[in-house]
């Protein structure tokens, strides 16, 4: 990914850490020990969090009794639940171009990074960690692709009706 600036700068966003901490130090000054310092808070951050919050249905309560949410619990603050992706970044950075670099991770989910929880910083650690990766065939085709397999599953579609609850019996979604 290329970031361009109205001044001229220019940066390489190499899925490599160690080369986008130097491209990101060359273009803005900031010290690449300083950027790999904030992704590894993503990171971190990202281990204490995917296994409820990505990796597990989502969608009541009982979350919450896991194991995994205890090691939640004892880390709270480094959460930053209770701060804005944009404070934390902000407070990481000097460099304006690399606040908004990383502000913009926000928008992946329609967010603000004004108004998001500094626990979103985690998908910098997806982006610059592990790489990110687009569909051939667009972000479409994932939906396309998850239709047919539930129609092939005999999964009835409600398209553009909205979720009120989610009904369970036993480990099975059943409305």
């Amino acid at each position: 990914c290329r970031y361009f600036w109205d001044d001229g700068a220019l940066l390489n966003a190499w899925t490599d850490r160690n080369r986008f901490a130097e491209e990101a130090e060359r273009v803005t000054g900031e010290s690449r020990e300083t950027v790999l310092g904030f992704l590894d808070e993503c990171a971190e951050l990202y281990d204490l969090t995917s296994g409820i919050f990505i990796f597990s249905p989502f969608y009541q309560f009982d979350n919450f009794r896991k194991p995994e949410s205890l090691n939640v619990a004892r880390n709270f603050r480094k959460l930053n639940a209770f701060s804005t992706m944009h404070g934390v970044i902000s407070s990481r950075f000097k460099s304006p171009k690399l606040v908004q670099l990383f502000d913009r991770y926000a928008t992946y989910n329609g967010s603000s990074p004004y108004r998001a929880p500094g626990t979103l910083n985690v998908i910098a650690h997806l982006e610059h960690n592990m790489g990110a990766f687009f569909p051939e065939g667009g972000m479409r085709d994932i939906i396309r692709a998850l239709e047919k397999l539930a129609v092939r599953c005999s999964v009835s579609l409600h398209n553009g009706s909205e979720v009120r609850s989610v009904v369970r019996d036993g480990s099975r979604i059943t409305g």
